[in-house]
C-alpha cells in the first residue's frame, strides 16, 4: 500500500498562501506598467543554479528568470509547449526534442539544444552535489554519472545527445510517457555558456532566458529583479519589476503589507486568516494551486522499514484530524487531503478522491 512509504496526514493545500496576497501601497498597486512590484521573500537555502533549488524562496525567483521546455498552466497545472516546438515519441522511451528558434539568455547568448544538455549534464553530474539531480535519474547513463556509491565513471548522460542547433534525443531507461510533462520542472532549465565559463559570478547574478533580469542582490536583505525589454516570450511581465524583501518573520511581512510599505504578502499567517478578509477585502486572493502538504518519514532509519513501524506510521496518519485542522486552524483555506496530489489537478491530471481510503480518516 503507498500509505507505506508516504506519510499521507497531510493538509492539501487548495488554497496557497501565495495567492493570499494584497496588492497595495507602494507603486505595484497603481496599474502602472512600469511599477516595481515589493513582495515578502525568504532567502533561498542553495545557489540559485536550477538543478540545485527544491525549496520554494528560490522556485520563486526561478520561475521568474528562467524559461524551460514546457511551462505549467498556473489555473490548470497543464504542462504546455514553451521553448518546446515539439517533442516526439514512438515508443515513450526515445524522444526528439527540437527548441525553438529566436529564443536567447539574457546576456545575448543563443538558446540552443546545447544549453540543454549541458546543464541537463551537469545536474545529474555527482561531482556538483545536486539537490535534484534524481530528476534525471530516468535518462540513461545516470547510474554511470550520479552511481549510488564510489565515484562516477561518466561525465555526461550517454541517453542525451545534440542533433543539430535545436534538436537533441532523450533516451530513457524505460517507458515513460509522460515524461515531457516533467520538463516544466525548474530543474531541466537550460543554462548559458557562462554560467559553466565562470560559475562563480553567475552564482552572484544569475543569468536566465525569462522575463525578469536579476539586477542586484543583498543576501538578508533583498533580490532586486527588473523587466527584459527584450524577452521574446508571448508571457512578458506587466511591471517594471519586482522587488523581493527578505522577512524571517511573516507576522512582521503581513504588518508591512496592512501598513502600505510592502505590496504582496504570499504567506499569510495561520493566525491572521480568520481576520484578512476584513483587513484586504477585495485585495485577498484564494485559489486553488498545485500544493500538497505531507509530513516525512527518515526512510534511511531501518527501522522505519519493519512491519510494526509501518502500523505506528498508519496510526499516526488517522490520528490526525484534517478536517479540524484545515476548519480551525486554517480557516478553510485548505483542503483535507485523500489523495497524494492536489485535488487541483483533476481527474484527467491523476487526481482521485478517497484514493488514501481509511488510513487518511481520523479516527
Amino acid at each position: 500500500m503507498r500509505i507505506t512509504t508516504h506519510a499521507s496526514w497531510a493538509v492539501c493545500a487548495m488554497t496557497l498562501a501565495l495567492a493570499a496576497a494584497g496588492c497595495g501601497g507602494g507603486g505595484g498597486g497603481s496599474g502602472d506598467s512600469d511599477a516595481v512590484l515589493s513582495a515578502s521573500w525568504g532567502d533561498p537555502q542553495n545557489p540559485l543554479e536550477p538543478s540545485n533549488t527544491n525549496e520554494v524562496q528560490g522556485g520563486k525567483v526561478l520561475d521568474m528568470i528562467f524559461r524551460g521546455l514546457k511551462r505549467y498552466d498556473p489555473e490548470t497545472g497543464e504542462a504546455q509547449d514553451m521553448l518546446a516546438e515539439k517533442i516526439e515519441t514512438s515508443d515513450s522511451q526515445n524522444f526528439t526534442i527540437t527548441v525553438k528558434d529566436g529564443w536567447t539568455f539574457s546576456n545575448g547568448e543563443k538558446v540552443t539544444a546545447q544549453s540543454f544538455v549541458d546543464a541537463w549534464n551537469y545536474g545529474a553530474s555527482l561531482r556538483n552535489n545536486q539537490r535534484n539531480a534524481y530528476f534525471f535519474g530516468y535518462i540513461e547513463g545516470y547510474d554511470q554519472v550520479h552511481p549510488e556509491e564510489g565515484e562516477q565513471t561518466a561525465d555526461t548522460l550517454s541517453g542525451l545527445k545534440v542533433t543539430g542547433e535545436r534538436t537533441f534525443t532523450v533516451k530513457l531507461t524505460q517507458k515513460f510517457s509522460t515524461f515531457p510533462d516533467t520538463l516544466g520542472y525548474n530543474a531541466f532549465a537550460p543554462l548559458p555558456r557562462a554560467f559553466f565559463d565562470d560559475h562563480d559570478a553567475w552564482v552572484k547574478k544569475p543569468v536566465g532566458n525569462g522575463p525578469y533580469l536579476v539586477e542586484s542582490y543583498t543576501r538578508g536583505s533583498q533580490m532586486s529583479l527588473r523587466t527584459w525589454d527584450d524577452y521574446p516570450g508571448d508571457d512578458k511581465a506587466q511591471n517594471g519589476g519586482v522587488d523581493l524583501k527578505v522577512y524571517t518573520d511573516n507576522n512582521t511581512a503581513y504588518t508591512d503589507l496592512l501598513a502600505g510599505n510592502l505590496d504582496l504578502v504570499d504567506d499569510v499567517p495561520a493566525a491572521q486568516l480568520k481576520n484578512v478578509r476584513n483587513d484586504l477585502g477585495d485585495r485577498y486572493l484564494n485559489t486553488p494551486a498545485g500544493i500538497i502538504q505531507t509530513l516525512a518519514f527518515p526512510f534511511y532509519d531501518e527501522a522505519w522499514n519493519t512491519e510494526d513501524a509501518k502500523k505506528v506510521r498508519q496510526g499516526l496518519s488517522m490520528a490526525i484530524d484534517r478536517a479540524q485542522i484545515t476548519d480551525t486552524i486554517f480557516q478553510k483555506t485548505r483542503t483535507p487531503a485523500t489523495d497524494w496530489t492536489s485535488p487541483v489537478l483533476g481527474e484527467d491530471g491523476g487526481f482521485q478522491d478517497g484514493l488514501c481510503g481509511e488510513l487518511c480518516e481520523f479516527k
